[in-house]
Formats: structure tokens, C-alpha cells, sequence
């Protein structure tokens, strides 16, 4: 497959990739940066992780901004969220004792635990060894952690209301307190509520 690109504009990426990176294979840079954008807007195939089969960082944002737009622009009922978000303590340690793979298979219990004690509750692998739970109004339920994994974990609630005039940033809001809960998350739990219902 061709794709036509002037050659004044291939020339100069040509040198912005030699000088940023010290590449010359545009072809290869833009597949890059096309699977990047198929991952960001959770394209189909794009949407799962493919070690874990939980849901992506980009489609939990996708998700939050389509629940805070409601049925219709007229919708404006008030909401609460509650998220559990979990980090594994000890994956680094895990990685360099006994290798990547049992860091993948560690990955997959987790995830795995956490489906047993949610249900079909949307699953979202963050990133890394960080892992957030939709919750709903699904009442708290302790995740047992496969043997030798150390789970920290916070619950994060968020108030709002949808179609507010403020929705893009209650959006990036709810995102940015998920993002806090996983680095609040201590072993023994840690409970984080924020309203923007008002």
C-alpha cells in the first residue's frame, strides 16, 4: 500500500526523526504512531490487553466520558462512581527474581482475582502492574491475591452530574482521581471521595 506525502513534508520528518531519534525509517515511525492512535481511541482490537483480557487505560477513558454524557443532552441526573484501583506492591521484585514470565503469569492471577470477586464488573489494566475496577454499586469485596503478591488498594468514589457544563472536566477529573487512588493504595487500603455534583 502506498500513501502519497509530498516530498518537502517527508524530507522534513525524515529529519526531525534523524534528529529527535536518530531514525530514518519513516515508514516504520508512522505504523508506530497509527497503532498508538488505533490503542488511544480504543479502536476494536485495541480495546483489550491482550496478556490480561482486561479492558485498556484508553477505553476506561472512552467509558467515563460516555457515561458522563448521558442518554441525551438533556440528561442531567446526578451520579456516583466507585472505582477500586490495585497495584501490585512487589511486581518489580517479582520481574527480577523469577523473570518476565512469571511477572506475566502474576498479571493474569491478578486479573483473574479480581473477576472472581467482581463478577463481570468492567476490568481495566492501567498500566504496568496497575489495575481499576468499575465497581458500580457493587458493595467492596477483598481481591485475594495470588500467593506471594502483595496487593495495595484504594477505593476512589466521585459525585457529578451529567451533561454538566463542566462535564470535560469532570471527565478528566474522574481520571485524574483513579490515577491519585492508584498512588494513594496502600496494603491496608486507603478510601478517597470527591464531589462535583454541586
Amino acid at each position: 500500500m502506498n500513501i502519497e506525502i509530498s516530498e518537502e513534508v517527508y524530507l522534513r520528518y525524515k529529519t526531525f526523526l534523524y534528529a529527535r531519534f536518530h531514525a530514518e525509517d519513516v515508514g516504520a515511525y508512522l505504523h508506530g504512531l497509527i497503532e498508538m492512535e488505533l490503542r488511544r481511541y480504543a479502536a476494536p482490537g485495541y480495546n483489550v490487553d491482550r496478556l490480561t483480557g482486561c479492558k485498556t487505560a484508553f477505553q476506561l477513558e472512552n467509558d467515563i466520558c460516555e457515561f458522563t454524557r448521558g442518554a441525551n443532552w438533556k440528561d442531567h441526573d446526578t451520579f456516583v462512581l466507585h472505582y477500586l484501583c490495585l497495584d501490585v506492591s512487589n511486581m518489580k521484585t517479582i520481574n527480577d527474581i523469577h523473570g518476565l514470565p512469571a511477572g506475566d503469569d502474576v498479571l493474569k492471577g491478578v486479573a483473574a482475582a479480581v473477576r472472581l470477586a467482581y463478577g463481570d464488573r468492567p476490568l481495566y489494566r492501567t498500566g504496568g502492574d496497575h489495575f481499576v475496577v468499575n465497581m458500580g454499586e457493587h458493595l467492596f469485596a477483598e481481591v485475594k491475591a495470588p500467593g506471594g503478591v502483595v496487593l495495595k488498594w484504594a477505593k476512589v468514589s466521585i459525585a457529578g452530574r451529567k451533561n454538566s457544563q463542566e462535564r470535560e472536566f469532570v471527565d478528566f477529573a474522574i481520571g485524574f482521581h483513579i490515577k491519585e487512588g492508584l498512588v494513594k493504595a496502600v496494603p491496608e487500603g486507603a478510601k478517597l471521595k470527591f464531589n462535583y455534583a454541586s
